[in-house]
């Protein structure tokens, strides 16, 4: 119906890492609450004086996307540690690239599944005094987004 307001619930939503192994296994990062996923698109310049028009003129260039999402951080937990092949510590101190997989839960309780590689780009702690220990994460994606089944 028209005019009316759509909307659906973040809440289910979940991030998955692959291990890197062929057939691929994906483990639920554990303890993910606020997720962002981005997407931009760089631009370059092509105005010229010869259009005679007064205003810039651009072209798309490249795309580029991140994955940004705090955990309630866990050493001891496989996919947060230094020492799992696919814990977001160790991604980020070998520099690997992973297929890593979103899905958003829908209204009928299926799971809609996006897929795409990427490495742990950035990682940072807090320890807050009055609160839990956290993870902010970002993964750079290195591939389109794409739907899986």
């Amino acid at each position: 119906m028209a005019g009316q307001a759509t909307g659906i619930a973040a809440f289910g939503t979940k991030i998955y890492v692959g291990d890197g192994v062929s057939p691929q296994v994906f483990y639920d990062i554990s303890g993910v609450t606020d997720i962002s996923l981005s997407e931009s698109l760089d631009k370059a310049e092509k105005t010229s004086h010869s259009t005679g028009i007064p205003r810039r003129s651009y072209v798309a260039t490249l795309r580029d996307g991140m994955l940004s999402f705090t955990v309630n951080f866990d050493s001891d937990d496989n996919t947060h540690s230094i020492s799992s092949t696919f814990g977001l510590g160790y991604l980020y101190r070998n520099r690997t690239v992973r297929a890593f997989q979103i899905w958003t839960l829908k209204t009928d309780g299926s799971y809609s599944k996006r897929q795409f590689d990427g490495f742990v780009a950035n990682l940072s702690e807090s320890y807050p005094v009055d609160g839990i220990q956290t993870r902010d994460v970002e993964i750079q994606i290195n591939t389109d987004p794409s739907s899986v089944a």
